[in-house]
């Protein structure tokens, strides 16, 4: 008789699996990297964001700012929260920089972190004029 088909098993997905514990480090490594490169870091919680509006955001930030533009392009960080707090460091003894600890404890829920070296004045007035309908 043919061999049934039926017991094989059939990967749905052409996409390789990530080494969890390679991902992981090199993801803190890619968030100490940001604060080196950049002079301001920001926590910012979010509700319901859909992809067209973080786009939004995403694309203002990206573009260099300056006007000799020998700034860094600005950098937004969502992941999971455990992975930035222990990037930042959550103890006096573990923190990447002096009193990143105080924000490590404020990552719970829905956050992100942006990473710029534009004016804090710049950062917030963005942030109060932006509004977007929804419906």
């Amino acid at each position: 008789m043919p061999r049934s088909k039926r017991a094989r098993l059939v990967p749905l997905t052409k996409t390789t699996k990530r080494a969890t514990r390679e991902h992981k480090s090199e993801y803190v490594q890619q968030v100490r990297d940001s604060i080196d490169n950049h002079e301001q870091l920001y926590l910012f919680s979010y509700e319901n964001m859909r992809s067209s509006k973080f786009k939004d955001i995403r694309m203002h930030f990206r573009s260099v700012s300056g006007s000799d533009g020998m700034d860094m392009p600005s950098k937004i960080l969502l992941g999971k929260n455990k992975l930035l707090q222990i990037a930042l460091g959550r103890t006096p003894e573990d923190e990447y920089a002096d009193n990143l600890r105080h924000v490590a404890k404020e990552i719970t829920e829905s956050v992100g972190l942006l990473f710029t070296s534009r004016p804090r004045s710049e950062v917030e007035e963005y942030f109060a004029n932006f509004v977007e309908p929804d419906f």
